[in-house]
């Protein structure tokens, strides 16, 4: 999964660590 496009890591990398702060949340709750 190597894809380089125009301004789309820094999304990727907001979309992973949004999703792993809400694994995070759900499993310290």
């Amino acid at each position: 999964m190597e894809t380089k496009r125009s301004g789309f890591s820094m999304i990727e990398i907001l979309i992973v660590m949004g999703v792993l702060s809400v694994i995070a949340a759900v499993f310290t709750i």
